[in-house]
């Protein structure tokens, strides 16, 4: 992890391990170990709730380990911050659910509404064929 950046929040630790992930590349490819793997342990519930206790992002793209590794932290620290959007969002839902719920109607709101349901009902007992009993 790069020294002068701070962790994201909720998590509390990002460290890198080497791999090999295979694929194309012969020979040089096969025998270097370039690939990295960022893991971060993740502290905080709503994100534990997200996505588990750890998360991890695997990086192949560059022609370096230092590369990779920033590839691999700078995928993961997205892949929170979308995460920390996804739960910011649902928790604004919910709460404007919870709003909704609590709040009563307005005398004035609740005649009107009750008044058209009524004006509504006598135009279509006009409309009706005229019983004979």
């Amino acid at each position: 992890m790069s020294k002068e950046q701070k962790l994201p929040r909720g998590v509390a630790k990002i460290w890198f391990e080497k791999t090999n992930l295979g694929g194309p590349g012969g020979q040089h490819r096969n025998k270097s170990e370039n690939d990295r793997i960022a893991h971060a342990v993740l502290t905080d519930p709503a994100l534990i709730e997200h996505f588990g206790a750890k998360q991890a992002t695997a990086q192949s793209r560059g022609r370096s380990a230092a590369q990779n590794e920033k590839i691999a932290e700078l995928a993961l620290r997205e892949k929170i911050a979308q995460a920390w959007t996804v739960i910011e969002q649902a928790t604004r839902e919910e709460k404007r659910k919870r709003n909704l719920a609590k709040r009563k109607e307005p005398r004035g709101a609740k005649e009107r509404r009750i008044s058209e349901k009524k004006q509504r009902g006598r135009i279509k007992r006009l409309r009706q064929e005229p019983r004979d009993w």
